[in-house]
């Protein structure tokens, strides 16, 4: 069943346009991307996308067979597809709980590590005079604290670069 002849016709361009515009202005469609399924199944996105055509073509080529699903009315396929779906949907849970969290988890502290490994090559040396930090006590580019603007991140700081901020400023001796 198709409602246009091809996934380029103008009407079928303009619903997408349409669709992914509303979406990219923050619209939530009554709230349904702002419920807790939605967020679920945004969190195992990147595990569909990448185990799906894995798990496809193994189902396809070897559980069902290519001579089969090539017979396959378009209710059997379908019905295929819905049960892979949700094997698809399981083992991307999985993967997100025991894979991806972990590592999401360790990368933060892996980053502020590397930053405070490479001290030499942080980014302040390499920034504008007008963005440096202004010596201490002194005016202008600094927020809370003592921190320039730069080492903030939304009114958070950054703590990889206010550690090696806090590094430089104990060799160069000032407190």
């Amino acid at each position: 069943v198709s409602l246009s002849p091809t996934a380029y016709h103008p009407a079928t361009l303009a619903c997408l346009f349409l669709a992914f515009s509303l979406v990219a202005a923050g619209c939530s469609i009554f709230g349904l991307l702002r419920s807790s399924y939605a967020k679920s199944l945004g969190d195992l996105t990147y595990g569909l996308y990448m185990i799906h055509g894995i798990l496809l073509f193994v189902c396809f080529r070897f559980i069902i067979g290519i001579e089969r699903a090539s017979q396959f009315t378009a209710t059997e396929h379908w019905a295929a597809v819905f049960v892979v779906a949700m094997v698809l949907v399981l083992i991307s849970k999985i993967s997100f709980r025991y894979v991806e969290q972990p590592v999401i988890r360790f990368t933060g502290p892996l980053t502020i590590w590397i930053h405070a490994s490479v001290r030499s090559f942080a980014l302040p040396r390499f920034l504008p005079r007008s963005t440096r930090p202004a010596p201490a006590g002194g005016a202008g580019g600094w927020r809370r604290a003592g921190r320039p603007r730069h080492m903030t991140l939304g009114g958070a700081p950054n703590r990889a670069l206010v550690a090696w901020h806090a590094g430089e400023r104990e060799r160069q001796g000032e407190s």
